[in-house]
């Protein structure tokens, strides 16, 4: 037998004789399960390589795969909930779901409309689609188109309409940029917004 077979075949007792110890040791719940950790190295008899096993921490919970279908469902809240509040010039909703920066220039549109009294008349009909256009190698950022059928007019003091056309529905396309805030919250980041009135 090979020198480097005898060494895995080592490894492999080794490994065992530790699994075999764990699955007898008494369940508690409140007893921390202890990590297998670190890593053996060896020297290949036939190549001279340097081989490095890890020994794999099975105590961890695999992290929890990111679903686009997930984010996305939420995304399509975020959306509606944003879009509904600077309307109607609830800055406390955007205050929660924008980063500093973006929320600024929404609450700046907020009170500019307030002093001049003018009124948003918005309905979101239906989303057309949505669907990630980027997103970052670690998942911390995510890109989002989102294309709507909605109604929006700005109106005046009078309830004349100043933008908008209330004769058609606008094909509106918005992309958002959402940022991860912490492990379980997202905010939006960016946003760039476009209309096509049919």
């Amino acid at each position: 037998m090979s020198f480097e077979n005898i060494v895995l075949l080592g490894i492999v007792i080794v490994l065992g004789i530790m699994l075999f110890k764990q699955s007898e040791a008494p369940a508690s719940k409140n007893k921390k399960r202890e990590q297998i950790t670190g890593k053996i190295r060896f020297i290949s008899e036939q190549t001279g390589e340097v081989i490095e096993m890890n020994l794999i921490d099975h105590s961890k919970k695999s992290v929890k795969e990111f679903s686009e279908e997930t984010f996305l469902a939420n995304a399509k809240l975020a959306f509606q909930l944003i879009t509904e509040s600077f309307t109607k010039g609830d800055v406390s909703n955007l205050k929660k779901l924008l980063i500093p920066e973006l929320y600024a220039v929404f609450e700046q549109e907020v009170l500019a409309r307030k002093e001049k009294k003018h009124v948003v008349d918005f309905s979101l009909i239906c989303f057309d689609s949505v669907k990630i256009l980027n997103k970052s190698v670690n998942k911390e950022e995510v890109t989002v188109q989102f294309v709507t059928e909605q109604i929006n007019l700005l109106k005046d003091a009078e309830g004349k309409v100043i933008e908008g056309d209330e004769m058609s529905v606008a094909t509106v396309t918005d992309t958002w940029t959402f940022k991860r805030k912490n492990k379980t919250k997202w905010v939006v980041s960016a946003t760039k917004s476009g209309a096509v009135y049919g």
